[in-house]
Parts: C-alpha cells; structure tokens; sequence
C-alpha cells in the first residue's frame, strides 16, 4: 500500500500503459483515429517512452470520434471502466478517463466527488476552432463557461480573473438554466465547419480567460507512427511543431528541481480498489 507520493512510480506507469493498449484495441475495432498529446508525446519524441518523471497518459481525437468513443464503455474487458459525466455523473468534466478496477488514485480536485476512483489515462475532445480573433476569444470564454457549470464551481488554476467570473456564474446562474447553458455551448463546440483552419482541444492549461493555444489543423492529420515502450503509437502528423508550441526547446531537459509530474495525488494503492476508501481517503467528514 501507498501513500502521498511514496508508489512505484514505474509501476504505476506500467499499469496505465495496459489501459492504453485497450484504448488502442478498441480504437481500432470502431476505426477511431486517435493521437498521442503533451507529455504522452514529448515522452514517445524524446525518450521513447514515458517522460521518467511522468505519471500519465493524455491521448486526444476529434470531436466526431470522441462523441462515438464515449458510447463504447461495453466494448472495454471487465478489468477496465469508461468514465464520462454520463457514466459517472459526479465526473463533472468535458473529458473522458478509462479507469483500472481495483486501485486506488485519488486527486485533491476530486477527493469529494462520489467517482471511479482507479489509476487513468487522460482522452480529451479536438475541436474546429475559429480563425476570426473575436470568435476565437468567444469560443475560449464558452469553453471556460462549460467546465466552469459542469463542475459547478470555478476554474482552481486559470488565474485570479477566471476564479472570480466562475465563482459568480455559478452562484447567479440557476442550476436549471446552467444544464441549458451547457447543452447549447456543447452544440457550439462541435459548430465549426470540418475544415477549419485551427483546432484546440479547449480544456485544462490550453485555456485562460484571455488566450486559448491553438493548432494548425493540418498538424492533426494523418497520424505519424512513433515507438511509445513497447508499443507503436499515432503523434500528431506535424508533432514537431506541435511540441515546440506546447513546449519550446522541447528536447531540452528541464532542471532536476522541475522533472517532477504537475498531478496533485492525495493517495495511491495500487492493489486495492478505491471503494474501501469511501469515507477514510475520500468523501471523508
């Protein structure tokens, strides 16, 4: 059993490496076109595999992929879970996650939520995204005002401006119009034409309140086999420009003092499941 921060961090990374070989199994039954983003890929370019110090495993597709994926929760083995809002309603995020049964993982963001609980990899939603400067900055605010009411709380790590303006839409907002609010920007992610010149994925630090990073769609073709530990994954077509946009001198290690993973972990068990934690570890008071 583990606790904070002392769990194998190679084992961990082993485990979420069988979750990814049956998001590719089942990608690949449906015909779903995928490809390996962040640290996934920075890791697969640079080290040809995970990041050393890295403990998970984001892989995005477009919208029109995504929206069928999240309905293949049947097509997973019984050692695995496809979490969505819709699966697991106090998942309150525009994500999906593919959970292992039987561990324990749990995050300062979600240590109240009644969840899956288990060891993840990251799946997250490429959209169309607009060239005009003031549709772009709508279509970022929309994005923002989405995960601000599906969480039901403002953002904790997009800046002071985005805590304020979230903290009040969600007290002024009443929860029968938010579900309409959120139904509609829904529909309006998935509006831009399919040839749009830029995508964004539109969540987590790609997104602020004033700058949404953007991505040439031609970046996000046809995918570019590159060997991930022991496997042989989708990057994105131009993944060179991809990564020195996410990250600069990409093939530059960082400092020691900064090769550590940006997860909040609260604790780790990976040989129990996270329902004998109910109420010790997590939902506790």
């Amino acid at each position: 059993m583990s606790e904070g921060y002392s769990y194998d961090l190679r084992r961990l990374q082993l485990m979420q490496l069988k979750i990814l070989k049956e998001f590719v199994r089942v990608c690949q039954k449906h015909g779903f076109r995928f490809y390996i983003m962040n640290g996934t890929c920075l890791g697969a370019i640079r080290h040809g595999g995970f990041i050393p110090w890295d403990d998970d495993i984001d892989v995005g597709m477009y919208a029109e992929d995504y929206d069928r994926f999240i309905r293949c929760g049947a097509d997973f083995g019984e050692e695995f879970f496809l979490q969505t809002i819709d699966s697991d309603p106090e998942f309150k995020t525009m994500i999906a996650r593919i959970r292992l049964n039987g561990t324990t993982i749990l995050e300062k963001d979600f240590i109240d939520a009644d969840i899956h609980h288990g060891v993840f990899i990251d799946v997250y939603p490429l959209f169309g995204y607009p060239a005009e400067p003031v549709r772009a900055q709508m279509r970022s605010w929309e994005s923002l005002l989405y995960r601000m009411l599906l969480m039901e709380e403002a953002p904790r790590n997009h800046g002071k401006a985005a805590k304020i303006v979230g903290t009040v839409a969600c007290r002024v907002i009443p929860r029968s119009l938010s579900r309409r609010i959120v139904r509609t920007i829904h529909r309006k992610l998935r509006s831009e034409p399919p040839d749009t010149r830029y995508v964004a994925f539109l969540y987590g630090m790609d997104v602020h309140l004033l700058h949404t990073i953007r991505y040439e769609r031609s970046w996000f073709g046809e995918p570019v086999p590159v060997k991930f530990e022991d496997m042989t994954l989708p990057a994105p077509t131009d993944w060179d420009s991809y990564l020195k946009l996410r990250y600069n001198d990409y093939m530059k290690l960082p400092p020691p003092e900064k090769q550590n993973s940006y997860h909040s972990f609260e604790f780790v068990d990976l040989d129990h499941s996270y329902e004998i934690y109910r109420g010790k570890k997590y939902l506790v008071g």
